[in-house]
């Protein structure tokens, strides 16, 4: 559109119009659309003319422009958003989410987290942020709650130790007074 021009009178003005009655004239600064024409979530048609400084317009440009308006947020699915585990077990991300968007299709690689700044070793309920953003700039996020609990497998705990030692004692005084009693 922009190379139309007549020997007598030189390009003006570019022009756009989203119904092809009201005309505003581009500019670079031009701001972005906020009064609700763009705010469909579809395709949006744009037609553009140029004008001389004669104020002759050439007809509509024969190419349309297509502007697609993207404000649904990508999905993230998670498998679970709590996990208990034990403070001796890693605690892996892998497989457990996935992302999508309807524009941008898989996301799962673009998955932010804080997972990596959580320590995992010492007991609490640890709170997993994750979000993903598709190229609109539309975001989701979730929320994931891990319970670390102290592992007491490999523990022997002081109360178990007494406890054995009585028994043992006990077993010890009972032979040796029942082998007295015997001779």
């Amino acid at each position: 559109v922009a190379n139309h021009s007549d020997e007598t009178s030189p390009i003006a003005k570019l022009e756009y119009s989203y119904d092809q009655s009201t005309w505003t004239n581009w500019a670079i600064d031009t701001p972005t659309r906020t009064d609700g024409v763009w705010s469909a979530e579809r395709n949006n048609t744009v037609y553009f003319r140029v004008c001389d400084v004669a104020g002759n317009c050439s007809s509509t440009s024969s190419t349309t422009t297509y502007i697609r308006i993207d404000k649904t947020a990508p999905i993230l699915n998670l498998n679970e958003k709590t996990y208990t585990i034990t403070n001796k077990e890693v605690f892996d991300v892998n497989g457990k989410m996935t992302a999508s968007d309807s524009n941008d299709g898989d996301l799962t690689n673009s998955i932010n987290t804080n997972v990596n700044s959580i320590d995992f070793k010492t007991p609490g309920i640890k709170k997993i942020e994750y979000s993903v953003s598709d190229k609109a700039g539309n975001m989701d996020q979730e929320i994931v709650y891990v319970t670390v609990k102290q592992d007491n497998t490999n523990i022997i705990r002081l109360g178990q130790i007494g406890g054995i030692v009585v028994l043992i004692a006990f077993i010890i005084c009972f032979l040796y007074a029942c082998s007295d009693e015997i001779h």
